[in-house]
């Protein structure tokens, strides 16, 4: 067992994570909660997280005490209720004020997280905050220097976006944990799922039983979040489905929100007549006229349903950052189309790992960070069909395992 630093405020002391916003960070946090798990097996953990990832947390054995924090508790009311927990460690996973102001006006005596503005004051251990390059958006007048040659995307990075060698975006977390005075040993988040909620899932969706299919299951996500720029053409998803399942015939499974089956009902229902007549004509090997190979799962499965899904996909195809590192925390390969965003810093899994894939098209505006685009989405114009079909078919013709 790890033993506890002596700088730490009490023998056997109580922790509290303090956990983001944003369900990406939330996957990185959850990679930094297994080092801290590693470094202190026998120690009780607290984490206080949204109500929206509580199926996230569920079951995660990192976790002992989840405290889900609802849209009618107030600052007071939680602050209050931390107080009467006693904690004396608070690892702040969230680079916000708010946060960080919360575990100091709980009176929580040792206090880490990131230092990311004048709210450093409120922590007792400031940890350098992952970069802002990663997360702030450019300007316009940015972008249109970085497309005539006057700047890179990272701004002030001296590289180009594809060139690599940007710090990794969930990097930060573990600096959290190193910061506590503990061992760190990086590792990639896991999500844990067991059998009987994946067949639950696949039942209540209207799935063939995994276990006995022989058709390879792929995810389409195609939900793009609050950035309408992100979102791949239909007729770039239709091109690449059918070039793979001419000579791979697989399940094709759409997924996304609510507000994305506009965009994913008309595709399903386009693909599925598309992949039909070249079945009828005979060109997909084995093809059997009955057998339906689209489904549309867009706005239709829970959090951890889909989750599940995708724990038993061959391959999960996304372009919104959550979707592939929770995919991939889930067991899953991912292909992903860089939008927006450094592909290095924000690829799942480790640099060289082959399980996970991004695909960018060689732009200095990539990693702009915007929600529209202010030139012509040439981040994901270039990425072809061929690209991605390329792609895929050798992700295919891999044995899955598990990273």
């Amino acid at each position: 067992m790890t033993p506890f630093p002596a700088s730490w405020p009490a023998v056997r002391p109580r922790i509290i994570v303090r956990g983001p916003e944003s369900m990406v960070d939330a996957v990185f946090t959850m990679a930094a909660l297994q080092a801290l798990r590693q470094a202190l097996p026998e120690q009780t953990l607290a984490l206080l997280a949204p109500e929206p990832q509580a199926a996230l947390w569920r079951g995660h054995p990192a976790v002992d005490h989840l405290w889900l924090r609802t849209a009618r508790d107030t600052t007071s009311s939680l602050v209050r209720q931390w107080q009467a927990e006693g904690f004396d460690v608070a690892l702040v996973a969230s680079d916000s004020w708010q946060a960080a102001w919360e575990a100091w006006r709980a009176g929580t005596p040792m206090r880490v997280g990131f230092a990311r503005g004048w709210w450093r004051g409120f922590l007792t251990h400031a940890v350098k905050p992952r970069p802002a390059a990663l997360e702030r958006p450019m300007s316009v007048r940015q972008v249109r220097r970085a497309v005539a040659g006057l700047a890179t995307a990272v701004e002030g990075s001296g590289r180009p976006p594809e060139a690599g060698g940007a710090e990794h975006a969930g990097e930060a977390w573990f600096r959290l944990v190193a910061a506590m005075g503990l061992p760190v040993r990086p590792q990639p988040p896991r999500i844990a799922l067991t059998d009987s909620e994946v067949r639950r899932a696949v039942e209540r969706l209207g799935l063939p039983d995994p276990a006995a299919d022989s058709v390879p299951w792929v995810v389409l996500d195609v939900r793009s979040g609050a950035a309408p720029a992100a979102r791949w053409p239909e007729d770039r998803w239709r091109q690449a489905v059918g070039r793979i399942h001419k000579t791979r015939p697989c399940r094709w499974l759409l997924t996304g929100g609510m507000r994305d089956r506009d965009f994913s009902r008309p595709l399903a229902v386009r693909l599925a007549r598309e992949l039909a007549s070249w079945r009828q004509g005979g060109s997909a090997p084995g093809a059997v006229a009955s057998e339906q190979w689209v489904f549309h799962l867009a706005g239709k499965a829970t959090l951890r349903e889909w989750l599940a899904v995708a724990s038993r996909c061959a391959v999960v195809v996304a372009v919104h950052p959550a979707s592939l590192h929770l995919a991939a925390a889930a067991g899953a390969r991912t292909l992903g189309l860089a939008a927006a965003l450094d592909p290095g810093a924000w690829k799942p899994g480790a640099p060289d790992d082959p399980r996970h894939r991004m695909l960018v098209s060689p732009t200095p505006c990539v990693a702009c960070r915007r929600a529209q685009c202010p030139l012509d989405r040439r981040c994901l114009e270039g990425v072809t069909a061929d690209q991605i079909a390329g792609a895929l078919a050798a992700m295919l013709a891999q044995p899955k395992g598990r990273g």
